[in-house]
């Protein structure tokens, strides 16, 4: 965040906050009950939020100002791998599930995108074939997804089908 802090999370299932002024821990959150795989923070955040997914499949919120966990939230099926942030309430996450979701915190729903769009079409190949391994806010309305079979996509959060794709 822009308040000259760092975080960290790993194997140890333990956010840390560091002073990078003076290269400390100063505060440390537990709750994740698995691998921390992503961290990220709301710009312009007037709370100092910052989000962390897990292999646990959750994505919680915290609040530098209070030291604490602020809220939980659920939808992944497996292991969460990244996470980015591009606006105040949106958060960007994808998975070993096969999914990348778009999260508006504020009314703890999600857009899915996913392998297939959930198409009742047999003959319709899956959009995606592997995990995905790491997601990135491009703009407001625009992400990309990497994922472990090398394929990259972009996602447009009114369109249930990537606009590009590449390998």
């Amino acid at each position: 965040p822009g308040t000259g802090l760092i975080c960290s999370g790993g194997a140890d299932k333990v956010i840390r906050i560091w002073d990078k002024r003076a290269p400390r821990c100063i505060e440390k959150f537990h709750g994740h009950t698995g691998v921390i795989s992503g961290l990220t923070y709301e710009p312009s955040s007037d709370m100092d939020l910052i989000a962390s997914v897990s292999f646990d499949k959750s994505l919680k919120v915290w609040s530098l100002k209070t030291k604490g966990l602020i809220n939980t939230y659920y939808g992944h099926t497996n292991k969460i791998t990244s996470c980015d942030c591009i606006s105040k309430d949106r958060i960007f996450s994808g998975g070993e599930d096969y999914t990348s979701r778009l999260w508006k915190l504020s009314t703890d729903s999600h857009l899915i995108f996913y392998a297939n769009n959930k198409s009742n079409n047999q003959q319709e190949p899956k959009l995606l074939e592997s995990p995905i391994d790491s997601v990135s806010c491009l703009d407001n309305t625009c992400y990309i997804s990497g994922q472990q079979d090398g394929m990259v996509y972009i996602w447009s959060q009114s369109k249930k089908k990537p606009v590009f794709s590449s390998n």
